[in-house]
């Protein structure tokens, strides 16, 4: 499981608990996203070759997560 402690072994062999990584990595990935601006939805859209329906279905959906910048 991710948010297990994992154990790393420093220069002389011994065991190192990394819980406080393990903290950083699990709170990274709660998060809140960072919302996409127009230019960053657009090089998306470019990317994923997606026909004007899709782009918009797209759009509309990040937009109902907050995951759009305002105005995007």
């Amino acid at each position: 499981m991710l948010l297990e402690a994992m154990d790393d072994t420093d220069s002389s062999g011994s065991s190192i608990n990394s819980s406080s990584s393990m903290a950083a990595a699990a709170s990274s990935l709660c998060a809140k996203p960072k919302p996409l601006s127009q230019g960053q939805l657009d090089d998306l859209v470019r990317d994923l070759d997606l026909p004007e329906e899709s782009s918009d279905i797209l759009a509309s959906r990040h937009g109902e997560h907050g995951i759009l910048d305002s105005g995007t």
